[in-house]
């Protein structure tokens, strides 16, 4: 969010609270929930308990205030410390495989990043295996944080989510107004695939036209039928190329 989206935001926040706080200028977790309209249930519970400094089983406005701006003007890693947090549900200090994977899901739908379920299973095993550096079966924050350190994109898009969890709707809808392939942050994270589709079809028009021009005597549909057909001999030969690089990756090449 921007300076000015951050500034509405906290004052919606501030306009929120006092509008539910009792005489003692503070909030249970069924009124945080309705505060902030936080529906998800363990979201809620997660933010309240982890706002709660003194452990009084309610906050005031001041603690709320000052949980919000460290996830607004926080670094990177106090963001990550946060959503580490959030999932370490029991306080001990470690998440386990199938929590990091619930915490990259989350991250990476709020980062507009699409990930296959397969994929996301093979990243959460690779990440979980490289940062495990004791083979815990569990992994600290210490050690994620240093394993996403060399990976300084991956920690940024991580950290995202952090703030848009809480979100007042309207700031919300406004974002997803945009569909998400026309979005900044979705081209940031596909401008290979994206480079690759636009290298890809200025070779197929430029192959189609130079077809149409080298049999523009022979008519109309001729020329149509030349550069489709030369189109089909790129898009063959193209993917036997691919078939044959997988066929070398699988090392079945013969």
């Amino acid at each position: 969010m921007s300076v000015d989206e951050d500034a509405r935001w906290l004052d919606w926040v501030t306009r929120q609270f006092e509008s539910i706080a009792g005489d003692d200028k503070e909030i249970d977790l069924d009124e945080f929930k309705t505060a902030l309209k936080v529906k998800e249930s363990f979201f809620a519970e997660r933010f309240f308990a982890l706002f709660d400094s003194d452990g009084s089983s309610s906050i005031s406005l001041d603690e709320l205030l000052k949980a919000l701006d460290l996830l607004i003007h926080g670094s990177e890693t106090d963001k990550l410390h946060f959503l580490f947090q959030v999932y370490d549900v029991d306080g001990s200090g470690s998440i386990d495989p199938d929590e990091l994977r619930t915490v990259l899901k989350s991250c990476l739908r709020e980062s507009a990043i699409s990930l296959p379920e397969e994929k996301l299973d093979d990243l959460t095993l690779a990440l979980f295996e490289s940062a495990d550096k004791d083979q815990s079966g569990s992994i600290t924050f210490e050690e994620l944080k240093d394993e996403l350190e060399t990976f300084p994109e991956v920690m940024e898009n991580l950290t995202i989510s952090a703030a848009n969890w809480l979100k007042p709707p309207t700031v919300h809808q406004e974002k997803r107004a945009t569909p998400r392939y026309l979005t900044r942050a979705y081209w940031q994270n596909n401008s290979r695939k994206l480079f690759f589709l636009c290298v890809y079809f200025l070779l197929s028009l430029l192959l189609f036209i130079t077809a149409m021009l080298q049999h523009r005597h022979g008519g109309a549909w001729l020329m149509v039928a030349k550069g489709c057909g030369q189109c089909l001999n790129f898009n063959c030969t193209f993917v036997m190329v691919r078939e044959h690089m997988t066929h070398m990756d699988d090392g079945r090449w013969v």
